[in-house]
This record gives C-alpha cells, structure tokens and sequence, in this order.
C-alpha cells in the first residue's frame, strides 16, 4: 500500500491564510468564507494528486515538498 503524501500548514502560512481571511472579511464575509474555502479545498486536493502542482522552477534548492 503506498502512503498518500499529507499537506502540512507551517505557522507563517497559517497566518498568511488568517491575515487574507481578515482582510477579505472587512469587505465582505460570504467572499472570505468563499476565498479560505476555495484555498483549503486546493491543499486537500494535493494529498491526492501532488503532481497537481509542479514544484517551482524559480526557487533555489527546491526539494519538491
């Protein structure tokens, strides 16, 4: 049986995703439910198709993860 990878959230992207939440929300909060819902629905998708997403051809040393 192959393990399927796992997304894991390091604090700074955490905060990130809060800090865009509560920008949003001073605007509008049916769209920061909508825009935390649509980047948390992209993560969940990762664990099931890594390849989704190439790793970044820019970024120095990247390992893939």
């Amino acid at each position: 049986m192959v393990k399927k990878p796992s997304v894991v959230w390091n604090k700074l992207a955490e905060s990130s995703l809060k800090k865009i939440y509560q920008r949003i929300k001073k605007d509008s909060l049916k769209n920061a439910d909508k825009v935390r819902g649509e980047i948390l629905a992209a993560t969940r998708k990762l664990s099931d198709y890594p390849e989704i997403h190439p790793p970044d051809k820019f970024k120095k040393s990247n390992p893939g993860s």
